[in-house]
């Protein structure tokens, strides 16, 4: 059985890793910066690894963050490619 993830988490990661700051994934989402790293850190747990190495002067992905990234950007694009379609 698949494992279903919250999508709302996946979205704030994918602002998030884009972006290199929760303020600016915040603002993107319209939701509040603590919003968007509770998500976040919820992913993380649920995944059982760090998304991002968490920096003064921002975020920087991990290995794992960087697959996850790759992975959604594909998906939200194909997402957005068939719903253009209808």
């Amino acid at each position: 059985m698949r494992r279903l993830y919250s999508l709302t988490a996946l979205r704030a990661f994918e602002a998030a890793a884009r972006t290199g700051s929760f303020t600016a994934a915040a603002g993107e989402l319209s939701v509040t910066r603590p919003a968007v790293s509770k998500q976040v850190r919820q992913l993380e747990e649920d995944l059982g690894c760090p998304l991002f190495d968490r920096r003064g002067d921002g975020l920087a992905p991990t290995s794992a963050g960087r697959e996850l990234f790759t992975g959604l950007t594909q998906s939200f694009d194909l997402i957005a490619l068939t719903l253009d379609r209808l």
